[in-house]
This record gives C-alpha cells, sequence and structure tokens, in this order.
C-alpha cells in the first residue's frame, strides 16, 4: 500500500508523522509531497536561504520516518488556488499511485493549507478520469481522501490511529525541522 501525504510546507507532516510511521514499519510505502519548500516561515532567514535550509530539514525528517520526499516549486505564502495547483495534484495521483492520501482540511483557516486541502480534494477525481489527459494514465486514491485533524480548523475527527508506538519515530522527525523552533530541546 502507498500512502501519500500531501501538505503545503515542510514540518505540515509532522500532523501525521505517527500514521506516516506506523504504515512504514508495517511494510507500507509513504511519499511526503509538500507545495512549496517553506521560504517565508521565518523571522529573520532569508527565503533563498530559509528554502535551503528547510529542504534538508525536511529530507532528514522524511529519513527518520522512513518515507520519500517531493515538493512542487510553489512559493509559500502564494500557493495557488484552484486549478493550477489541481492539476499538478493530478499528475502526482497518477504517476504515484497512492493508495490513501491524508491532507489538510479544506476548511482550515490558513489560506495555503486549505488551498492544498482543496486541491488535494478535487484532484482526486479528476486523476480518476480517462478522458482528462495528462502524461501520465488515469488514477484514483481508494477509500477517497483522508483529512487529518489539526488546531487549525474545529472539524472533529473520526478515525482515530493510535500511533502510540511510533512516538518516539514522530518527535524526532518533528525535532528536524530546528529552523521552525526556537527551542527544539523542549521537545
Amino acid at each position: 500500500m502507498h500512502l501519500v501525504f500531501i501538505g503545503a510546507h515542510p514540518d505540515d507532516e509532522t500532523f501525521a508523522s505517527g500514521t506516516i510511521a506506523k504504515y512504514i514499519a508495517n511494510g507500507h510505502k509513504a511519499t511526503i509531497v509538500h507545495a512549496t519548500r517553506g521560504g517565508k516561515g521565518h523571522w529573520d532567514i532569508p527565503t533563498p536561504e530559509l528554502e535551503k535550509l528547510r529542504t534538508k530539514e525536511m529530507q532528514e525528517a522524511a529519513k527518520v520516518l522512513g518515507a520519500d520526499v517531493r515538493f512542487l516549486e510553489y512559493e509559500d505564502a502564494s500557493v495557488p488556488d484552484g486549478d493550477e495547483l489541481r492539476e499538478a495534484l493530478v499528475d502526482v495521483y497518477r504517476e504515484l499511485k497512492p493508495d490513501i492520501v491524508l491532507t489538510f482540511h479544506p476548511l482550515v483557516w490558513r489560506d495555503d493549507h486549505r488551498r492544498v486541502g482543496q486541491a488535494a480534494s478535487d484532484a482526486s477525481l479528476k486523476a480518476s478520469l480517462p478522458l482528462h489527459e495528462t502524461d501520465f494514465p488515469a488514477h484514483r486514491p481508494e477509500p477517497e481522501i483522508f483529512f487529518f485533524g489539526s488546531p487549525m480548523t474545529k472539524q472533529e475527527p473520526d478515525v482515530y490511529i493510535d500511533v502510540t508506538d511510533y512516538m518516539d519515530q514522530k518527535l524526532e522527525s518533528f525535532r528536524k525541522h530546528k529552523s521552525q523552533w526556537r527551542d527544539c530541546a523542549q521537545f
């Protein structure tokens, strides 16, 4: 089984990293896809330097989890709304052929996250349409898309995955995103 996580920025996968670790530990594959490299996510570090740093942090976090990682190369804080992002995700689904997709709920309050969640949801059906031609054959993730819980939405989860046995791995991957935390030692 192939689990694909669709996020906006490096570190978004931390919302579901316990689930990612659990799936991988059980012999499945996982790919983390982020729309951006997170170049606006710091008060002091300039964008080009921050993008390199956050890319490295994401690669290290993915290694801890055992996941692959890729970026769609959109600009942080400017993830496009609508067709452009949806079409990019159609190709992601068709190329990676996920069985399960995890992403943000489309009602999350942060705009980059909301756009990613909406496009990820919309791309699922469109990726399955054989008459919608792209470089890859039609594919639809089954059994649909799962939205992970986060403090940025008031949507209550209806599925809970016990990741107790993967908390150390989750925290270790979380700690790799040092540019995002003032004092990671507290975690």
